[in-house]
């Protein structure tokens, strides 16, 4: 089965989506273990939009902002898409005093919109962390 033979389901309300979804929140794209290869996860990123998968989720936190702008740049080659993005704010605590902090979330909401090469998000998610 494809993404196009999949029915769209509703996922918040006015957002109905095919129920496949590509998330960056691997562990490849953490600190901790060696830098991804840029070309496969791109290659990857192209064969997922070019196949019909409309949601991306990725995150701010994901190897600081790499993954959202490797998802930007393929949106970018595709602007005819139909993809939507959904993101989260809140591992990263930053100078603010809490990862909540007004101007931190706005700033972050700012820099991912720059990184997705997108004027909104279709979800965005407060990350719980304790």
């Amino acid at each position: 089965m494809l993404p196009h033979d999949l029915p769209r389901r509703p996922v918040a309300p006015g957002l109905l989506l095919k129920p496949l979804c590509i998330g960056t929140g691997t562990s490849r794209w953490s600190t901790s273990t060696n830098q991804p290869d840029d070309k496969k996860l791109l290659d990857g990123l192209r064969c997922a939009v070019e196949s019909g998968v409309e949601l991306v989720d990725t995150a701010d936190s994901h190897l600081h902002g790499h993954a959202e702008r490797l998802v930007g740049k393929i949106l970018k080659e595709n602007r005819g898409h139909k993809v939507q993005v959904s993101s989260t704010v809140g591992r990263i605590l930053g100078s603010a005093p809490h990862p909540y902090a007004g101007p931190r979330v706005r700033h972050q909401l700012e820099q991912t919109l720059e990184n997705l090469y997108l004027a909104e998000l279709a979800i965005y998610t407060l990350r719980f962390s304790q």
